[in-house]
């Protein structure tokens, strides 16, 4: 008897300071997503405030070095949800000396993945992309303003 007057009172207790965890959890809760936002927009904005030079590139110079983008193919053109879709394109260094470059490949105008090269005067470098999408839908494939395009059906 003594025990239950105790577990009643227990249990009275509980019931009073539970709705007052609740609203801490919920407050809690709310930030965390709040600063969730803010931070997944904080890269998002940083992103497209920070592109990568003109052409997309960049060499280990201050001075912009041209690079040509060639032969962009992207296979399969027409793809289903999880398949691999390969981007591939040649990369010629057109200066006069050794350069490196930062390629920015872009899918749908958002900045997808880069790839450091390092190409001697005058040669061709074959690059590769490779992406699973899931997202149905006609896809714009960007690799220094040289554009193509793949769908996933």
């Amino acid at each position: 008897m003594l025990m239950d007057k105790y577990i009643n009172s227990y249990s009275a207790s509980i019931e009073v300071i539970a709705p007052d965890y609740q609203w801490i959890l919920i407050t809690v809760s709310i930030i965390v997503v709040i600063a969730a936002l803010v931070f997944a927009g904080y890269i998002f904005v940083r992103a497209e405030k920070d592109p990568a030079p003109e052409n997309n590139l960049h060499s280990d110079t201050t001075a912009m070095v041209p690079l040509q983008i060639s032969e962009l193919k992207v296979a399969p053109v027409e793809a289903r949800p999880g398949e691999k879709v390969t981007i591939s394109f040649n990369t010629t260094n057109l200066d006069k000396s050794h350069s490196h470059y930062s390629i920015v490949l872009k899918i749908d105008n958002r900045m997808f993945a880069t790839k450091e090269v390092s190409i001697a005067p005058g040669s061709t470098l074959p690059v590769h992309f490779a992406m699973y999408s899931t997202l149905p839908g006609e896809h714009r494939v960007d690799v220094n303003d040289v554009v193509s395009k793949f769908v996933i059906t």
